[in-house]
C-alpha cells in the first residue's frame, strides 16, 4: 500500500507539468450548461398569438411543472491518473479535482472567479468549432 501511494505521488509530480499543457475536451452537455442563449428579437414569446401572428387561446397550465431547478449548477473538472497512464487494470485510482465550474444566474465561475468576456467568448467559440 505504502509502495502505491509513493508511485501515485511520483507520478504526479512527474506529470505536473505535462498536465499544465493538457487539451480539456468540451461536450455538448457542457456547452448545453455554459453557454447563455440569447434568442433573435422576432423569435420572442408573445401571449396569445401563433408563430404566424393570429390570435390563440391562452395556454393554462395550472400553476406550471412541480419541477424546482437549482440556483446553481456546479460540474467538477477532474482527471483519473491511473486511467490516463494505464494503471487503472491494476485496481488502482487517482483521481484529481483540478477545479470546478459553477453556473449560477446565467454566469459560469471557474474556482469561485467569474469568467469573464474573453473567457465566455473563448468557451462559446469552443462549443461553435466543435459544432455545438
Amino acid at each position: 500500500m505504502i509502495a502505491r501511494t509513493i508511485l501515485m505521488f511520483t507520478i504526479i509530480g512527474f506529470t505536473t507539468p505535462a498536465m499544465a499543457q493538457a487539451t480539456l475536451q468540451v461536450t455538448k452537455r457542457d456547452c448545453q450548461r455554459l453557454i447563455r442563449h440569447s434568442p433573435s428579437a422576432d423569435v420572442a414569446y408573445k401571449p396569445g398569438v401563433d408563430v404566424r401572428g393570429k390570435r390563440v387561446a391562452p395556454a393554462d397550465m395550472h400553476g406550471g411543472s412541480p419541477i424546482k431547478l437549482p440556483k446553481e449548477i456546479t460540474i467538477p473538472i477532474t482527471v483519473d491518473l491511473a486511467e490516463r497512464y494505464g494503471f487503472d487494470d491494476k485496481g488502482m485510482s487517482a483521481s484529481s479535482t483540478m477545479g470546478k465550474v459553477t453556473v449560477k444566474g446565467g454566469q459560469a465561475y471557474w474556482n469561485g472567479k467569474p469568467l469573464n468576456g474573453g473567457d465566455q467568448a473563448g468557451i462559446e467559440a469552443a462549443c461553435k468549432q466543435a459544432g455545438y
